[in-house]
């Protein structure tokens, strides 16, 4: 919890400044290590001491557990900025082996402390501290060789860094709420197991969303490092995603129903009518993601903010008459609609500045669908010779 929200939308604010070359590698870096230190530290100190007082939720938890988890919470925030960091350097496969620090770390220590050990809640606890220390300085160690050497704590990017990822933060703010807000009003209207069916739902439709937030990682410090074109660049993502979402939609659309019904039963037939309800605005919403990413570029988050603020009160509304009335499928065309209506805000709004055509956004080029399919015929023979050598 104080990672996902105590982290002030500073992993932004690393990645912009870091990729536009504002401040020395060696000075954010600093930055990164004292800024997680202090604000994971103080968060960990002030939700010990109030946690004991916040009934029906931690009141049970010994203070032993509580301690050794709360000792993670400022190297999961540095782990999470140095991760954000490495990618605005476009030092891609060194921040992949950084997230497999944490990940084989912890597997290992549970292996060890849980299953060998016979361990139980206190071991895991542990293990996810200690798997959060380790990848923390394994990950400074091993990639920061080149940049301690004259670090120094600049504390005139303090101002600059914190306003931007407040502007970040605030942003993340209301995309969690637009993500969220359908479940909390299905909640309020109508049963647990609506809730339940809809979570469903939602978690299918969102496993579409893998290829569209790999490559928005991507795209912020990749448009950084441009000197111009960046923004056709963009265009051109948004219109080659745009056609795989559909492909892929329309892929749900034939197949979600079996599918459901095979992983859950015959009892979970409302998930897919949920499904498809949600199934467009999950194709159209990567839009608002990558001209997000775009104008974030350009240090202009406000607009990505507003966009969202407007997009929370149109979910509201629609959610608010559509639920009483058609269930967790109005919930879902709700959804969709508020998702719709960030991206179109965007689109006119980069189509307006950057004038481009519509179809550069959503139509890829002839030469890229010939690509696609001098793609899928290397991929075909590779297959094939494969089969062949297997044989």
């Amino acid at each position: 919890m104080i990672a996902s929200f105590g982290h002030f939308g500073l992993g932004t604010a690393i990645t912009y400044f870091t990729g536009k070359r504002t401040y020395a590698n060696s000075d954010i870096l600093a930055f990164i290590t004292l800024v997680s230190l202090f604000v994971g530290s103080s968060f960990a100190i002030l939700l010990y001491i109030i946690y004991p007082n916040i009934p029906n939720i931690w009141t049970e938890i010994p203070k032993p557990l509580m301690i050794t988890g709360l000792i993670a919470a400022p190297f999961i925030l540095f782990h999470n900025y140095f991760l954000r960091f490495l990618f605005a350097l476009l030092r891609v496969r060194e921040s992949n082996i950084a997230k497999l620090f944490m990940n084989m770390s912890y597997l290992i220590l549970v292996v060890i402390l849980l299953l060998i050990r016979g361990g139980g809640l206190k071991e895991v606890i542990l293990s996810f501290t200690l798997s959060a220390i380790i990848a923390s300085i394994l990950s400074f160690v091993f990639f920061t060789g080149d940049m301690r050497k004259g670090w120094r704590i600049n504390f005139s990017m303090a101002g600059p860094m914190f306003s931007m990822g407040g502007r970040a933060y605030l942003l993340l703010i209301f995309n969690f709420i637009n993500y969220r807000l359908d479940l909390f009003l299905i909640k309020y209207y109508l049963t647990a197991s609506d809730v339940g069916f809809y979570s469903i739902a939602v978690n299918i439709s969102e496993r579409l969303w893998y290829i569209p937030n790999a490559i928005a990682a991507l795209l912020f410090p990749t448009l950084m490092a441009m000197d111009k074109g960046s923004s056709r660049f963009t265009a051109k993502v948004c219109r080659n995603n745009f056609f795989i979402m559909i492909v892929l939609g329309v892929a749900i659309l034939l197949t979600a129903k079996y599918l459901v019904v095979l992983m859950y039963g015959k009892e979970y037939d409302a998930v897919s009518p949920a499904l498809f309800s949600i199934l467009w605005g999950i194709v159209i919403f990567p839009v608002y993601k990558f001209l997000s990413v775009d104008f974030a570029s350009k240090n202009r988050l406000g607009l990505s903010v507003a966009a969202s603020l407007f997009g929370i009160f149109v979910n509201l509304a629609a959610n608010i008459y559509m639920i009483p009335r058609y269930g967790i499928i109005g919930a879902g065309i709700s959804t969709s609609l508020s998702y719709t209506v960030l991206s179109v805000i965007l689109v006119i709004i980069f189509k307006r500045e950057m004038k481009l055509p519509l179809r550069d956004l959503f139509i890829p080029k002839r030469e890229e669908f010939i690509g696609y399919r001098d793609g899928a015929v290397e991929a075909w023979k590779r297959y094939i010779l494969r089969r062949r050598d297997d044989l």
